[in-house]
């Protein structure tokens, strides 16, 4: 049976509260009980102000509508849902629309839909001319504007109706970040960190100042893992985006540029003394000194086992580069 949406006079509509919660957010009627088709005739925007149930009608957070459900449609064209921001003396202006969609039948349907939303507001459904919402008359209440509320016009619904409309909406929160586990890290990026906060389901960017993170993990709704990509010196904010919109770290990451290690003094040969010293005294001294053994003379019936160092080339003391021979003479 059809019923016609009766004109009342407007009153102060009373917005439920709820809590936010991690997950997407259910606003509107639970779409439980017996339902019957009721049709506005010409095109109308309708909206639940009261449900049974505890789902609250008006959005406790800011966020995006992610998907909207109606049951007992009609087979007709120009369905939408409406974002209805309250404006004071029971009027709301309609502030933002969904893409049209075209029910297959009565049966429970979702749609899809990227549609922000503030705490506060309420969802209308936009319903055709010709088509039908079906109401449970057990509980709730709700209101309308015939012809349907236009984008960006502030009016005061009829109602309230005794009723529950057969629609609901599913608002996922904006994210918000907590904390960051690491705070500081090397300009040549690559440092892993830690975002703690909530609401970080669909994340799309993490970003470090303007620059994306090298990757990034979502390990779950209040925790993402993400990699700090290269940039200057310097502190960024680190922001999280999310199909209902971005947050911003009150805390900063540093860069920091890595401390260079000062170059290691070049090696040299530092010609030690090795007048008197036997030859295998020679060459270990020569080693130790960064310096090579070069040429060995012997003196006429001098051994290399009896001869001791007479004379070497170069001078002790001097500096030459590493690896240079010393050139001796063995004698008695």
């Amino acid at each position: 049976m059809r019923r016609s949406l009766p004109v009342l006079t407007a009153v102060a509509v009373l917005l439920s509260c709820a809590s936010a919660n991690a997950a997407p957010i259910t606003l509107g009627s639970p779409l439980a009980g017996t339902f019957l088709e009721s049709s506005c005739g010409p095109a109308c925007t309708l909206v639940n102000q009261k449900v049974s149930g505890s789902n609250p009608v008006a959005s406790p957070v800011n966020g995006a509508v992610i998907r909207w459900r109606v049951t007992g449609a009609s087979a007709v064209p120009g369905y939408e849902i409406r974002v209805l921001r309250p404006s004071g003396f029971g009027e709301y202006t309609a502030v933002g629309t969904s893409a049209p969609q075209t029910p297959s039948g009565p049966a429970q349907q979702s749609f899809a839909t990227n549609l922000p939303i503030k705490a506060g507001d309420l969802v209308g459904i936009d319903t055709p001319a010709g088509g039908a919402l079906p109401i449970n008359h057990a509980g709730g209440e709700y209101g309308g504007w015939v012809p349907l509320l236009a984008e960006g016009q502030t009016q005061a619904p009829i109602g309230p109706i005794a009723g529950e409309l057969g629609y609901n909406a599913e608002v996922q929160p904006a994210p918000t970040i907590v904390s960051l586990g690491t705070t500081s890290g090397s300009t040549a990026g690559g440092t892993s960190i830690t975002i703690n906060g909530t609401d970080f389901e669909g994340t799309s960017a993490v970003k470090f100042g303007t620059a994306p993170a090298s990757s990034f993990t979502v390990n779950s709704e209040s925790q993402i893992t993400a990699l700090a990509p290269a940039a200057a010196a310097g502190s960024v904010p680190v922001t999280v985006t999310t199909v209902a919109g971005t947050a911003t770290s009150a805390q900063l990451f540093t860069y920091v540029a890595p401390v260079v290690p000062p170059a290691a003094p070049a090696k040299s040969c530092i010609v030690p003394s090795l007048k008197g010293k036997k030859l295998g005294a020679a060459r270990k001294s020569s080693l130790a000194a960064g310096c090579r053994l070069g040429e060995v003379t012997k003196r006429k019936g001098i051994t290399a086992r009896s001869g001791k160092v007479v004379r070497q080339t170069p001078k002790a003391g001097t500096v030459h580069a590493a690896g240079t021979k010393i050139k001796i003479v063995l004698g008695g």
